[in-house]
């Protein structure tokens, strides 16, 4: 970027994808089935201005995957072999205000203490990516999205549980710490199960219009969402994974 850009204040509308707090940027080219992330220091707001308000007219399908955006966001930071002291720490202090906030707004849209709340946790999702970087729901959220033109909070929702599972033994005590803030819980293998449990049903509740067993996927698809994971995110992974080893997780999810 050769001119600095004006200076913004960022005020969101949904309360998900935390880009309030972040240095980062997405064009999407459906003409070339791709999306791309910018990123630069000068990207930052000046200010963000968190106003429930403006989340009250969001539609429920949107209110679920914005949410489960930021719950994703929370729990990768976390994992994320690029996570530092105080993004983890800021993660698990957010991850409660979301799991108490989202079915309550699922519930009820005109819920404004619980907008406000998952409005708070959203923008510390940001807060946390923009430091810590991310992982394996990210990594294939931007080729799916690009390819198959799905929504990212769809996409980070319906992946979410899967890569939890698939990073349990490489997150090892970062996954028990996650799950146990998740739940106000003491850590431990029975809370782990508790909360990914308790994950899928959230996810299932927020009827995310994505059946990975029902989609027609081909094997030349699934090589290119592989292929075109390998970037930043899965750098981030707890599990290092290449190409390969990303097709072979599409093909568990699918079954094939």
């Amino acid at each position: 970027m050769e001119n600095d850009p004006l200076p913004w204040l960022a005020a969101p509308t949904t309360a998900g994808t935390g880009a309030e707090m972040t240095r980062n940027a997405v064009l999407d080219s459906p003409a070339h089935r791709v999306k791309r992330s910018l990123r630069d220091a000068r990207l930052v707001a000046r200010a963000a201005l968190l106003d429930p308000e403006l989340t009250r007219d969001a539609p429920r399908n949107v209110t679920a995957a914005a949410g489960l955006d930021a719950i994703t966001q929370l729990f990768e930071s976390a994992l994320s072999r690029k996570a530092r002291p105080e993004t983890t720490a800021a993660a698990l202090a957010a991850l409660p205000w979301a799991r108490a906030a989202l079915p309550r707004v699922l519930r009820d849209p005109a819920d404004m203490p619980a907008r406000a709340a998952m409005l708070m946790a959203a923008g510390v999702s940001g807060l946390c990516l923009a430091h810590s970087g991310l992982g394996l729901a990210h990594a294939l959220a931007a080729p799916l999205g690009g390819r198959r033109g799905v929504a990212h909070g769809v996409a980070c929702g319906a992946l979410l549980p899967h890569v939890l599972r698939h990073n349990r033994a490489a997150a090892g005590p970062a996954l028990d710490a996650a799950c146990a803030a998740w739940l106000g819980a003491s850590p431990g293998p029975t809370a782990t199960e508790r909360a990914l449990e308790e994950l899928a049903a959230l996810v299932a509740d927020g009827d995310l219009p994505l059946d990975w067993r029902a989609a027609d996927w081909t094997a030349g698809e699934l090589d290119a969402l592989a292929r075109d994971a390998v970037g930043s995110s899965l750098a981030g992974n707890p599990r290092p994974m290449s190409a390969g080893d990303v097709r072979e997780f599409l093909r568990g999810l699918i079954g094939v």
